[in-house]
């Protein structure tokens, strides 16, 4: 099944907001930012996920997609601190790690061009 729409919570310090994009669509991200995945109108995150660094930008591809599904486009620039949350079937919050064994702990950190499970 093909995604349509991807939700994103964006909540920094004393705000949030939903954002909506179509597949394949791009967002800004800004400092101090922890997003939220959500996937058509679907509670629970998406569990099978790569992400690939491209210069400052974080491409977001969902299981089966042959090209990014969502950019967050300067995620990982200079003082953004960023993370990705999902939120599980039994409603826990969780943050994106790496699948990989790379960087386990933390936030997301890649170098450009590489790409990951998550």
């Amino acid at each position: 099944m093909a995604i349509e729409t991807i939700g994103l919570v964006a909540v920094s310090e004393g705000a949030a907001k939903k954002v909506v994009v179509k597949n394949g669509g791009k967002i800004k991200a800004h400092a101090g930012t922890k997003y939220l995945l959500q996937v058509d109108n679907e509670t629970v995150a998406p569990e099978n996920v790569t992400v690939k660094r491209v210069g400052n930008d974080l491409e977001v591809s969902f299981e089966g997609s042959d090209k990014p599904d969502l950019t967050i486009q300067g995620f990982f620039a200079e003082g953004m601190d960023s993370q990705l949350y999902g939120v599980s079937e039994d409603g826990q919050l969780y943050a994106y790690v790496r699948t990989d064994g790379e960087g386990f702990y933390g936030h997301l950190v890649m170098a450009d061009g590489e790409s990951a499970p998550i």
